[in-house]
């Protein structure tokens, strides 16, 4: 692993001394949070101090959050290569990706960078610039960073950033992103095991739409009751139930035997569908343990 050693005082009389992602611990605690918040901070300032410009500053930061996650996921993918546990490295490559994207919308937000997110909410002008691609920057930022992209505390919703983020390919295609992240020093060589499971990630898309495609047979209702009832199940599976079967929509119908009939279907579909993709179900195995 690699480790920083810059002391950030966190509170009086208290030094912590900082390491990317917090020695690769995926359920990070606020202390983790502002310890790599303060790092990132301390190397955008150390390197565009004198730069004068805003747009260099802001570009110093995304290099920054690249720098940092790509070190990470070197170190983990050399972890695996010792320890053969494709989970914890899909695991740790998660908790990586989801600080970056919370360091990016966090720059976002920063004031400093004023005139950026003025010029990135403005709609594409006509010949506004010869590169057709600039465009889709400025849509896949507005996407991305838009405001309801936060909840009221602040926390990225990082579920929602993927969906965009394909619905960005499927209109503009992989060449648009590919520029996107050229731009910001996102392209890198990826070491072998998270080429891996960037190809494993493709490969069973269509297995997680299952989930989708089948609640968008049942009421909204129905599915945040299932995402409730789900959370509640570890910490007290009767109190699920209770959850379930209690719980009635707007017309005052029992939402318990919609959520139950889901889960149903969804749980069959997905058998057939690893059955009738042997390499694809092998890789689910293989990165999820399913």
């Amino acid at each position: 692993m690699i480790r920083l050693t810059i002391p950030v005082k966190l509170k009086e009389g208290q030094l912590c001394w900082i390491a990317p992602f917090n020695d690769v611990h995926y359920n990070t605690d606020e202390c983790d949070k502002l310890r790599f918040r303060r790092y990132i901070k301390w190397g955008a300032d150390k390197m565009a101090k004198g730069e004068g410009a805003v747009w260099t500053s802001w570009r110093k930061d995304g290099e920054v959050i690249e720098d940092r996650y790509q070190d990470y996921i070197s170190a983990i993918s050399d972890e695996y290569e010792l320890t053969r546990d494709a989970v914890q490295f899909r695991e740790k490559a998660d908790y990586a990706a989801g600080v970056r994207r919370e360091m990016y919308a966090a720059r976002e937000a920063d004031p400093n960078y004023g005139e950026i997110q003025a010029f990135f909410a403005e709609p594409s002008k006509p010949n506004e610039s010869a590169n057709p691609l600039d465009a889709a920057r400025k849509v896949y930022h507005q996407l991305m960073y838009a405001g309801d992209m936060t909840d009221p505390f602040g926390n990225y919703n990082f579920e929602e950033a993927e969906r965009r983020e394909r619905l960005f390919v499927e209109q503009f295609g992989q060449d648009a992103l590919d520029y996107i992240e050229e731009f910001r020093g996102a392209k890198w060589n990826e070491p072998m095991p998270m080429q891996m499971l960037r190809e494993a990630r493709k490969t069973l898309e269509p297995y997680w739409q299952i989930v989708s495609e089948v609640w968008a047979s049942y009421s909204p209702e129905a599915r945040q009751l299932s995402e409730r009832a789900r959370i509640l199940k570890r910490e007290d599976p009767r109190a699920e139930k209770r959850l379930l079967f209690e719980t009635r929509d707007s017309n005052g119908n029992l939402l318990g035997p919609q959520v139950l009939a889901a889960r149903k279907w969804i749980a069959l579909m997905q058998r057939r569908w690893k059955r009738d993709n042997p390499d694809a179900a092998r890789m689910l195995r293989i990165f999820y343990s399913f």
